[in-house]
């Protein structure tokens, strides 16, 4: 699981910059026999790096006066990619980004929007709230998704059995249908954390960490908003009370040792050691019951009674370097990326981070591909199931990277005892309140 460490580094690696760019850069339009070659810098992992490849072949056959050059960015967390449009280096076309933090480039003229290369009707056919993500609330698309991203939860069927639990409905044992009309309340699996915990001695539940985009979607589960409908105010939405029972829920399920943060944070070693009856885990990581010795299963993200279900939606992607001098070709790619339904499903099989798609249509084949029928392929259409039907809102305020931040810090504080969980509250809305003031 990698999306917490990368928000951490990415926002550590933009502080660092000596000084930030503005402009727009040039088209660089190609004409007659020229051929244009544009650079692209992405994530370095063997797996994402080759889809990536695959994904330019297919788009060079079909744009011969476009060539693209890939860099894999071997920077913790793609860093360098932050560096490098960050320090206005115009040899650089398009970067991979994560999102939350492309207002803030934008703001600082690093990135230049996409905008005008893409038509209502193109960015019909994708996920809507991918497209949400990435636009700020005057209309301006900054960047394009390039993986959808969610949670499930993984279960130790034998350690459940052990502790005389008796299951919920899961991918491998019943059906897609079963899984998610009988997904378990937050309740429900922390009754049988604790059972687990004092029959076997072993951890109930494991939480990849405080992070937002782990705990965001279990706030809005209980009714919390950020922010107002055009993100650009937070007094009467992250000062309520169902920020401050986020906070004291959040600390219940570390009571008695019932539940655990991963040590390290983000990783699933604990529970694929056999050590947790269950574990919150990302949707990239949809094979890893294939590792282990026990019986391991799939079940749908939890929520909480009364509440309503909410489920993690966050994605990578590309973003475009206003100094780039090919800013014209580069959409192009970007536009193939994102549009393409064969590299949408290079994209997918690989998998490309999360590996859920991206585009209507894609999914609706991947209910009905036999490839993803079996555990754990099927793992996969849990998670592009839940994307399309229990998505948290995107968080769309030019306050994105700040929220995400002190929410983190906040549910650190109240989990630890720090801070109680109304102070932990009232601290991350002063946080957030501060920063929105330089956008007004």
């Amino acid at each position: 699981m990698r999306a917490g460490k990368t928000r951490c580094a990415l926002a550590a690696a933009a502080v660092t910059l000596i000084a930030a760019c503005s402009g727009g850069g040039t088209s660089g339009n190609a004409t007659g026999n020229d051929v244009v070659t544009i650079t692209l810098t992405s994530d370095a992992a063997p797996v994402n790096a080759k889809a990536t490849q695959q994904v330019i072949t297919l788009f060079e056959r079909s744009h011969p006066k476009i060539k693209v050059k890939f860099e894999p960015d071997n920077g913790t967390a793609r860093q360098s990619s932050v560096l490098r449009i960050g320090q206005g280096d115009p040899s650089l076309d398009i970067a991979s980004a994560e999102v939350g933090y492309q207002y803030q480039w934008y703001a600082n003229g690093w990135i230049t929007p996409v905008t005008k290369y893409f038509t209502k009707a193109e960015l019909s056919t994708v996920v809507p709230h991918l497209i949400e993500e990435w636009t700020t609330s005057d209309g301006k698309m900054l960047g394009i998704p390039t993986d959808n991203s969610g949670m499930w939860l993984a279960v130790n069927q034998d350690l459940l059995k052990q502790a005389g639990v008796k299951p919920p409905p899961t991918m491998k044992r019943e059906s897609l249908q079963a899984t998610t009309s009988g997904v378990w309340t937050w309740e429900q699996v922390l009754a049988a954390a604790k059972q687990v915990k004092q029959k076997t001695g072993k951890t109930g539940l494991i939480f990849p960490g405080d992070q937002a985009w782990a705990t965001l979607p279990l706030a809005e589960q209980l009714g919390a908003k950020a922010t107002g409908p055009r993100g650009l105010t937070v007094d009467g939405y992250l000062n309520k009370q169902p920020w401050v029972e986020a906070m004291a829920r959040w600390k219940t399920f570390f009571v008695g040792g019932a539940s655990q943060i991963a040590n390290p944070n983000f990783s699933n070693d604990q529970f694929l050691a056999g050590n947790a009856a269950f574990q919150l885990s990302h949707d990239a990581v949809f094979d890893e019951c294939k590792t282990v010795k026990f019986d391991c299963d799939a079940a749908a993200q939890p929520y909480y009674q009364g509440g309503h279900k909410a489920v993690q939606s966050t994605n990578s992607g590309y973003v475009l370097n206003a100094k780039s001098p090919h800013q014209a070709q580069a959409a192009e790619f970007m536009k193939f990326v994102l549009l393409n339904p064969q590299a949408s499903k290079i994209l997918v099989a690989a998998p490309f981070f999360a590996g859920v798609p991206m585009l209507k249509t894609p999914f609706a084949a991947m209910m009905t591909d036999p490839k993803y029928k079996t555990f754990p392929n099927s793992v996969k259409v849990l998670g592009a199931w839940q994307s399309q039907n229990w998505p948290e809102t995107p968080v769309t305020s030019p306050i994105g990277a700040t929220l995400f931040t002190s929410l983190s810090d906040a549910y650190q504080s109240a989990r630890t005892g720090a801070k109680s969980p109304q102070d932990a509250a009232t601290t991350m809305y002063d946080q957030v309140s501060r920063e929105l003031t330089k956008y007004h």
